[in-house]
């Protein structure tokens, strides 16, 4: 063996350890950080073993998740990437084993748009194919690994996907402006989150929110939206008659909401902070506190001045967000439904 392919060892274990440390970090952008370069690792361990359709599947892969995370067009970003590992599977020789590994890749790609029982069933063929491409190349650093990702989907399987819920692999993303896609996902949560009297249509979400700036942080687990923050930017006097009123107020017009303009006061209502029931714990919940504190922080740096923030609160949620970030509490509007404000 040669010292370049003990190299490619030493930086697929590396990977692997990189990318468990991942699992387990505080902050978002150190997940990312780690994750970033653990495929770096991966990506050079493929190249000194001469698997080269393993080495350009992990480039083109690391190019797809900042795509991800950058954007909310998941499905989309994923069919386009199709004829790409038509040209890969070219042009590195088309074989049965590098077919594992792109049908590795693809199935891998597809799950993580469907569910979680999905992805984990999907997940197990996927670094099954892997396991396999990985020893033709004598790869046992990447095989051990994979193999491990394996036995960790098939214990899964058979005690529940509880925890694997829990684990710490989630991200937010402050969207500029979201699709059509998202909004039905963000439609789906809310039926299956709020009450009926505290939702709207999907029209009035659109109408209200699709086409404004900043409106929604989206909360991301892998590539699949798993809870949202919204906010709206409205006038003056309709932000007071919120803070004023005695009962939900949430029976807003177009009219009432207004885009975000630089050096110019912006009152805001949280209008919802939503997170799937599997994902409430302390970790996911953290993730949106600080997305909250970084997205009124960095609207101060780009010169959007926010004065104050108030939200009716109708879930656990929200109520443990708001008064953790220090909102105070107005009024109680029901037994379940508490206003709250903040000023920034």
């Amino acid at each position: 063996m040669s010292v370049i392919y003990y190299i490619g060892q030493i930086c697929a274990v590396l990977a692997w350890i990189l990318l468990l440390i991942s699992y387990h970090a505080k902050r978002e952008n150190k997940v990312i950080f780690y994750q970033i370069l653990s495929s770096v690792l991966y990506i050079i361990n493929y190249f000194c073993i001469g698997a080269l359709t393993g080495f350009w599947i992990s480039i083109f892969e690391l190019i797809k998740s900042i795509g991800y995370y950058k954007t909310d067009k998941d499905k989309y970003i994923f069919l386009y990437s199709l004829p790409i590992y038509v040209v890969i599977l070219y042009y590195t020789g088309f074989s049965i084993i590098t077919s594992f590994a792109v049908l590795g890749s693809l199935i891998d790609g597809y799950v993580m748009l469907k569910d979680k029982k999905t992805m984990v069933i999907g997940g197990t063929i996927s670094y099954s194919l892997w396991i396999v491409y990985d020893l033709f190349f004598l790869d046992f650093a990447g095989a051990i690994s994979d193999l491990f990702v394996v036995i960790s989907n098939i214990s899964i399987s058979v005690r529940g996907f509880a925890k694997y819920l829990r684990r710490s692999n989630i991200y937010t993303v402050k969207s500029l402006r979201v699709s059509l896609n998202t909004i039905h996902q963000i439609t789906k949560l809310d039926n299956k989150i709020l009450n009926k009297e505290y939702r709207w249509s999907e029209e009035k979400i659109i109408e209200l929110t699709k086409d404004y700036k900043y409106s929604y942080i989206l909360v991301k687990d892998e590539n699949r939206i798993i809870g949202y923050i919204n906010f709206l930017n409205l006038k003056e006097d309709i932000y007071n008659n919120m803070i004023q009123s005695t009962s939900l107020y949430d029976d807003f017009n177009k009219e009432d909401v207004l885009d975000f303009q630089k050096n110019r006061k912006s009152y805001l209502n949280l209008n919802a902070i939503i997170l799937s029931d599997e994902y409430n714990n302390p970790n996911s919940i953290g993730k949106i506190e600080n997305a909250i504190k970084r997205y009124v922080r960095n609207m101060k740096k780009e010169r959007y001045f926010i004065q104050q923030i108030c939200c009716f609160a109708v879930n656990f949620v929200e109520v443990k967000v708001l008064e953790d970030l220090g909102f105070e509490k107005v009024r109680d509007i029901t037994n379940e439904c508490f206003l709250y404000k903040k000023e920034v």
